[in-house]
């Protein structure tokens, strides 16, 4: 193999490797917006039946669809199969919790559906 062949194997594989650690840090930032939405959901249904939540039904709709949106960026980044999976895998994690963290487990993965199919209509990626 020639000198400038291996080192297109090594920036492949690099990529390789920084593409999969990269999305292990959307994963992470995934399960912490998932968290802070149902959390706010959690909120903001004390409030409505008469509780006093610590953060205010206002400010608890305002973080949640926040996190909402960051979710959905994520999931819009999500281009391979392992991304997909990955995701799929949080997603069932939270229905497995019950109370608002399945509602939101659910919504997860009806946007993985949704981008699933936008990703093979258009042919992107492995899906």
């Amino acid at each position: 193999m020639s000198v400038s062949r291996k080192l297109v194997a090594v920036v492949v594989v690099f990529l390789m490797v920084f593409a999969v650690s990269a999305f292990a840090g959307s994963v992470k930032d995934l399960s912490k917006h998932l968290w802070t939405w149902a959390v706010m959901e959690e909120l903001m249904d004390e409030a409505a039946h008469g509780g006093v939540p610590p953060v205010g039904p206002v400010e608890a709709e305002n973080t949640m669809l926040q996190a909402q949106a960051e979710v959905k960026a994520i999931v819009a980044g999500i281009t391979t199969e392992e991304e997909m999976l990955a995701a799929r895998k949080l997603a069932d994690e939270f229905v497995q919790m019950g109370d608002q963290q399945e509602k939101v487990g659910r919504a997860l993965h009806r946007l993985l559906d949704q981008h699933g199919n936008f990703l093979k209509v258009h042919g992107i990626g492995n899906n």
